[in-house]
């Protein structure tokens, strides 16, 4: 199977990792973007929304928010975060997760989304047509 232009997918990531690493989930979905952009063959149009939330809600939060959380220099995420954004992948984080977390959607990265839940994401995304793959 090829990648078909005009899919639409929406990865659901829920977990998180080593907080000075690069969250292996979001890492998965650039190769989607790379596959999709073609790895050999001729691009194709494809629509990829990302929803974060469980562990994976504060991979989202800008440097400074993490750097106080965490202890650590900068947070890793934010390079393929923003290059998933500057390729069209439309990032979301939960806002249920966040509140949860006690963490404040002002925190979150400016290239980022805040949905009212994980949930609502999920399923509006999924109305409008977009395939569902989780990422654990």
């Amino acid at each position: 199977e090829q990648p078909r232009a005009n899919s639409k997918i929406v990865v659901d990531i829920t977990a998180g990792g080593d907080r000075k690493k690069l969250n292996p989930a979001i890492e998965k979905v650039c190769r989607f973007v790379n596959i999709y952009a073609g790895a050999g063959k001729d691009p194709v149009n494809v629509d990829i929304a990302i929803v974060l939330h469980g562990d994976a809600t504060l991979d989202v939060l800008n440097v400074d928010a993490f750097e106080r959380r965490f202890g650590v220099a900068g947070n890793p995420n934010l390079d393929c975060l923003r290059e998933l954004h500057e390729a069209g992948v439309e990032i979301l984080v939960c806002g249920q997760s966040l509140h949860a977390k006690h963490a404040k959607p002002d925190e979150v990265v400016v290239f980022a989304d805040v949905a009212v839940s994980a949930l609502t994401a999920l399923v509006n995304l999924q109305a409008d047509g977009y395939a569902y793959i989780p990422l654990k």
